[in-house]
């Protein structure tokens, strides 16, 4: 990547766009350390030092980390015990077309998928996403890979978004850690025709249906009863109950 197209790139957009001051502040940061790595492909930095470069709280470098993996400006993954985060920095200049922003230093080139589908989202009216949503499943689910956020879209078209909240809050109190156990209870709430959260409460509160009771009432049939049933009765019985026993037997 070129250092002065792409931040041509980013300033261009941001005349266009919305953003955060704390995402700008943050890009810029990485863009820094990027070119003082010398413009490697992948970079890691411990989150003390961003915090400390771009003045921003814990809560605040997750919530613009989380705007720019949303916005694909940035690849992240989150580091693992003793070692730090891992950035990679995605081309604006090979990422945004010419539509968006025009450039004297850029030259129109093939945008990014994830870009184009977000594009083609908003041109189809269709809802997606919002970084709310994207940090809270970050802050309870770890990194945020380009195929799950893909799949947040289509949940939050299908959804109100609120209820997509209501999944993510749902599965983390049973002990859910996956998107997998996510998806499984909004495909059985899109089952149950559910759409917002006003149909949830409902769907909570709704009797079980008769065909749940009568199954959770069923009993396992009882087993045919043995000889050795029928002496121990007899004895019970006593003397006088033997004849009893003997009618019930032809009756039987």
């Amino acid at each position: 990547m070129n250092m002065w197209k792409e931040m041509n790139a980013f300033r261009d957009w941001l005349l266009l766009n919305e953003m955060s001051s704390s995402a700008i502040v943050l890009w810029y940061s990485l863009f820094a350390i990027w070119n003082k790595a010398g413009c490697q492909s992948k970079f890691s930095v411990p989150n003390s030092i961003l915090m400390k470069l771009t003045g921003l709280s814990k809560q605040g470098l997750i919530n613009a980390r989380a705007t720019l993996v949303q916005k694909q400006f940035i690849r992240y993954e989150k580091g693992k015990r003793g070692c730090a985060p891992i950035y990679s920095l995605n081309s604006l200049v090979h990422s945004v077309d010419s539509s968006e922003y025009q450039s004297s230093t850029q030259s129109p080139t093939e945008s990014l998928p994830l870009i184009d589908d977000l594009r083609e989202r908003r041109r189809r009216g269709r809802r997606i996403a919002s970084e709310k949503l994207l940090v809270t499943y970050e802050q309870n689910f770890g990194s945020l890979p380009p195929v799950v956020m893909k799949s947040l879209h289509d949940w939050c078209d299908v959804f109100d978004e609120e209820l997509v909240m209501e999944a993510i809050e749902f599965t983390v109190k049973k002990g859910g850690r996956t998107f997998s156990y996510l998806e499984k209870i909004l495909e059985q709430w899109q089952d149950a025709g559910l759409k917002n959260r006003e149909d949830l409460r409902h769907y909570i509160k709704r009797p079980k249906t008769k065909k749940m009771v009568l199954f959770q009432a069923r009993e396992k049939p009882e087993k045919p009863e043995t000889l050795f049933d029928e002496l121990r009765r007899e004895e019970e019985l006593g003397g006088n109950g033997k004849r009893q026993l003997m009618y019930w037997n032809i009756l039987r």
